[in-house]
């Protein structure tokens, strides 16, 4: 019966997304990286969405408007 056995896995299986923790860091080390991995991410959303409403403010000027006739 024994050879119909499946052995015990050694190791569990990690999220790819698990946080891998350096034994010397400590949490609070480690949850303000995340939060400024999290800051930084956001604002590039937030800069890519004021750049393109000044793209369309700016096309609405006179001096602009030769320049490109659509929204790229």
């Amino acid at each position: 019966m024994e050879q119909f056995l499946r052995p015990a896995p050694k190791t569990l299986a990690r999220s790819a997304y698990a946080v891998e923790v350096n034994p010397w860091t400590t949490k609070g080390d480690i949850e303000a990286a995340l939060l400024f991995r999290g800051t930084i991410v956001s604002s590039y959303g937030f800069i890519e969405t004021t750049l393109g409403e000044v793209c369309v403010r700016a096309s609405r000027i006179e001096k602009f408007a030769a320049l490109r006739s659509s929204f790229p």
